[in-house]
């Protein structure tokens, strides 16, 4: 989907176009909103421990609780809900979180046969490779070595696929570095273990964004594990940043085209960015406008979430109330709260964080929030403020009820069409109980 560029002078309403479906890529210019302690308005671009929970509910809420609270606080919503629908209480569900599967009988204990073991000094800090530079020595800017608690027998296989990933590495540097021949732009190419990103920009902003982006999925391998959670590489996920407008413009022309002779260049030419989630999984913005490296880093973070549901959903197309919610909750549990937003809306100096509790609870006191079948139905085409709040703050509290059952909704949604099904088999709710849960929670000061 695409959108014209919102600027700070113009307070008019903005509708989005709609690009070619064949071309499958969502464009869009985005817009940080101003907050209490944020600079004057810029223009911004487009569209895990036993204590995580806790840490969870602390980014996502303005009071957190602890995680057993909260916990008996769902279960009561949730039999009030049966109650106010005239339905008979449904038996709490057991809530005891589910240990990890055991290694297979002979696997190795330490990476489960992966061969792959953590790099000691790339655990916190993300491994970095910049262009014309030496790799790490410790892992080969791979993030990971080779298990050196396998077996004997295994253990020349791992380091054979270490060595073979080094020089997929070696490779992918030589196939972005040929974007400086196809467009004459002096471009650097930095690659991160799940990033790789293509720039007239410095390494270091660039390094800064990756390292965000890592310990986001640090946060996501202590809440749902490796074993089902899809993590990206860098060969498959690509930013391309261009801090001049006139790079943006020379990629499109010269390089985009040449990659998706198809695509709609004129309307990629009028928007600030845009991304396609489908491997290689690219995001390819004018950053012109972003005068901050904060603004930089939520873009990232914010995209990169888009891509992280994409591999989870099975690259399928989901709900814009899924996708976007858990954008803006992932960009809050990393930066505490979000500020890349993709929706139309009448430009107001409000603290958006502030007040998207007062603003929800004033439309369910009231009734002027839109039906969830209608939410789930939207498209970006008639996407407002009060869908952007519904969004979030739904993804934020199935997050928070069982982010174990809330990976299962969206794997069990890739295979349906059937958003309400897939609420059934996870978390056991139609559209009204989860309206009537989610209302609870609302109410609550969530």
């Amino acid at each position: 989907m695409a959108l014209p560029l919102i600027s700070g002078r113009n307070r008019s309403r903005r509708r989005y176009c709609t690009p070619d479906a064949d071309v499958g890529h969502r464009f869009y210019a985005k817009r940080r909103l101003p907050s209490a302690t944020a600079p004057p308005p810029v223009t911004a671009l487009l569209p895990v421990a036993a204590l995580l929970s806790v840490a969870i509910g602390a980014a996502c809420a303005s009071r957190p609780a602890a995680a057993g609270d909260l916990r008996a606080e769902f279960a009561r919503w949730e039999a009030e809900a049966d109650v106010a629908l005239g339905r008979k209480p449904s038996p709490p569900a057991a809530e005891k979180p589910k240990p990890p599967d055991p290694p297979p009988p002979g696997a190795c204990q330490t990476c489960r046969d992966t061969g792959k073991y953590p790099c000691p000094n790339h655990q916190k800090q993300t491994a970095f490779w910049t262009e014309g530079q030496q790799p790490p020595a410790c892992c080969g800017g791979l993030g990971w070595i080779a298990c050196p608690r396998c077996p004997r027998e295994k253990q020349q296989a791992n380091a054979d696929e270490w060595k073979g990933a080094v020089e997929s590495r070696k490779a992918l540097f030589q196939e972005l570095g040929k974007f400086r021949e196809l467009t004459g732009l002096k471009l650097q190419v930095s690659i991160a273990p799940r990033i790789a990103f293509v720039s007239d920009l410095s390494p270091q902003s660039c390094a800064r964004s990756a390292q965000h982006c890592h310990e986001l999925l640090l946060k996501f391998r202590n809440v749902f594990g490796c074993e089902r959670f899809e993590f990206t590489e860098a060969e498959d996920t690509r930013f391309f940043i261009f801090q001049k407008h006139e790079g943006y413009l020379a990629f499109l022309d010269k390089a985009y085209k040449e990659m998706f002779p198809d695509a709609d260049i004129d309307l990629c030419r009028k928007a600030m960015g845009f991304h396609h989630s489908k491997e290689p999984s690219m995001s390819i913005g004018d950053y012109s406008k972003m005068r901050t490296q904060n603004a930089m880093d939520h873009h990232v973070v914010h995209v990169y979430a888009h891509f992280l549901l994409a591999r989870i959903g099975g690259f399928k197309k989901l709900p814009i109330w899924l996708e976007e919610g858990f954008a803006a909750w992932c960009e809050t549990l990393q930066l505490r709260q979000p500020e890349t937003y993709c929706f139309a809306y009448e430009l107001k100096d409000v603290d958006i964080g502030a007040n998207r509790r007062r603003f929800l609870q004033e439309g369910i006191k009231k009734n002027r929030l839109c039906q969830l079948p209608t939410l789930d139905r939207l498209t970006l085409d008639g996407y407002e403020l009060m869908h952007y709040f519904m969004s979030w703050s739904l993804v934020e509290m199935l997050m928070r009820r069982d982010p174990a059952k809330f990976l299962t909704f969206v794997e069990v949604r890739k295979d349906t069409d059937d958003t309400e099904e897939a609420l059934k088999k996870a978390f056991g709710y139609d559209w009204p109980k989860l309206y009537e849960v989610w209302k609870r929670y609302v109410l609550a000061g969530n």
